[in-house]
């Protein structure tokens, strides 16, 4: 184990309790404390506790903030009003997706981006190179913790412990007020384990060779909103349509399918897709153990945006059956609603 690594607020008691402790993005971090499988099911039918203190938080502040937040973000951050949050993206000039990230209104000129504890550094990097002369920018990641409870009870287990009300509390908006005595910021923003839902995995369906519209990811790009970095390319990328999508598949036979899995050939094909997918699998052990079945995000080809059937994955040199799993296409027209839309 390597002895720089950092630790979080909470590593003492992960410890304390016998989790098992691995390095994740410079940081000791706990990966499991009993089964994989009891853990995903206690999430999914109760709640679960995830330290993500290792994520990242930078301050913007001063009168012209709102700029600086919306120059380096693809999202409308004048639509948030105080407390209210969005989810968005950071692009470069060509459009590939440098990090995505939570923005938070604090009050009238100050936010709070959260970010991704693997490109902290560079995002860091990124903001600052277009930060106009009069906005602050601090980075509070190193003294802020940040705890994730996840799961159909997770209303009941915090409203043991924090004086917010959460019955108001809405989708994408934030309270100021205390957890465990602690002063917090209390947000109804997670999204901790829903992969089947086609929340996308920074380093595994986006980086900086995919951009917004390759990862179903449009709707938070608002090119109407001004100048901003990338747009010129997202633009052009969404006057004439991306060249590829990353869409979802699942296994119908029993199998673990890995990043660089390709897609080998069509069972079936509708509305015009491209008879040899050219494209490969985005994401590591997808497993759904709730429902016993496989699900591979992969970029493909695609001349329409029809699904397609059928394929084979192919792995270590053996065809395994994949099926088209249509459930991302039910959840994005969820998301673009108005009970699910965090702007």
């Amino acid at each position: 184990m390597p002895a720089d690594l950092k630790r979080t607020g909470f590593t003492d008691i992960h410890e304390q309790l016998g989790a098992r402790m691995v390095p994740f993005a410079g940081f000791l971090m706990p990966i499991q404390y009993v089964s994989i499988t009891q853990e995903h099911r206690a999430v999914r039918e109760q709640a679960g506790v995830f330290d993500v203190s290792h994520m990242g938080e930078f301050i913007f502040g001063g009168r012209d903030a709102l700029e600086a937040v919306q120059r380096v973000t693809v999202n409308d951050v004048s639509a948030l009003s105080v407390d209210q949050a969005q989810y968005s993206a950071m692009v470069n000039e060509d459009g590939g997706i440098i990090d995505d990230c939570v923005v938070y209104r604090l009050d009238d000129n100050r936010y709070m981006m959260v970010v991704n504890a693997s490109n902290i550094a560079k995002d860091w990097a990124h903001v600052s190179r277009h930060l106009p002369s009069d906005v602050t920018l601090a980075d509070e990641s190193e003294s802020t913790s940040l705890l994730a409870v996840q799961g159909p009870e997770a209303s009941r287990v915090m409203a043991a412990v924090t004086d917010v009300s959460l019955e108001e509390l809405e989708f994408y908006w934030k309270r100021d007020g205390s957890v465990a005595s602690v002063p917090a910021i209390v947000s109804r923003t997670g999204y901790t384990g829903e992969l089947e839902m086609r929340y996308a995995l920074y380093g595994s369906d986006i980086d900086e060779t995919v951009n917004p519209y390759e990862a179903a990811l449009g709707w938070i790009v608002k090119l109407d909103k001004g100048d901003f970095v990338g747009r010129d390319r997202l633009k052009e990328i969404a006057d004439s349509g991306p060249k590829r999508r990353l869409v979802g598949f699942r296994l119908v036979e029993r199998g673990i399918p890995r990043t660089g899995y390709h897609p080998a050939h069509w069972l079936s094909c509708r509305g015009g897709w491209n008879r040899n997918l050219g494209g490969s699998q985005r994401s590591d052990e997808p497993f759904t153990r709730l429902w016993d079945w496989n699900l591979l995000p992969a970029n493909r080809t695609c001349q329409s945006r029809q699904h397609v059937d059928g394929c084979d994955s192919r792995e270590r040199g053996r065809s395994r059956g994949c099926k088209a799993a249509l459930l991302w296409r039910r959840f994005a027209q969820q998301v673009n609603g108005s009970r699910f839309n965090p702007r």
